[in-house]
């Protein structure tokens, strides 16, 4: 197989713990970002009000396309035990940071992530990790599985499977393999 840039599941399970050794919050969201594919921006401004139920109705905000998320079971785990722990917070991800103690609630940011993401990523790959990285594990890991790159392209809501190919790092040659496979 190609090499790619996504984590494989294993490197992401690695990741994660990296991450829970050294911060709660950027572990849960490496975590419930495996579980929901989400653009970071829309990750981290999600409230406890936009995942009270059973999915996750948000506008994106990149494409402003309005979407409706069904919530899996680890995701709602990663949901309840923050909610349970920060109950009097807003944002799933809230900064606790000392700069914004005064100041009205907000998510933490999206530089923070990517800085913890990729130090932990440095501790276990080779591969360049960043904010788009659970996101890019979760769609690689159904692709390989045999979920057809329509549907994957659909949930990661981009316009078209070319796209999402290239951002999967499909490569001909994994596309060509597939002819080995005898019917």
């Amino acid at each position: 197989m190609a090499k790619t840039n996504a984590p494989t599941l294993e490197e992401a399970a690695a990741i994660e713990k990296v991450l829970r050794y050294r911060n709660e919050t950027y572990a849960d969201a490496w975590a419930l970002n495996l579980n929901l594919a989400l653009r970071i921006s829309d990750l981290l401004a999600l409230t406890y009000k936009d995942v009270a139920g059973t999915e996750i109705r948000i506008t994106e905000g990149k494409t402003k396309k309005a979407r409706v998320i069904p919530i899996n079971e680890k995701a709602r785990e990663i949901i309840t035990r923050r909610h349970a722990a920060y109950p009097e917070e807003i944002f799933l991800f809230q900064s606790r940071s000392n700069r914004v103690k005064s100041q009205a609630a907000r998510p933490v940011s999206r530089e923070s992530a990517s800085r913890a993401f990729s130090q932990a990523g440095e501790m276990v790959t080779d591969k360049n990790i960043g904010t788009h990285s659970a996101r890019k594990c979760r769609g690689r890991a159904l692709w390989e599985r045999g979920v057809p790159i329509e549907t994957i392209s659909k949930m990661l809501n981009h316009s078209s499977p070319s796209v999402t190919m290239t951002y999967l790092d499909i490569t001909q040659d994994e596309v060509n393999q597939t002819y080995d496979l005898n019917i």
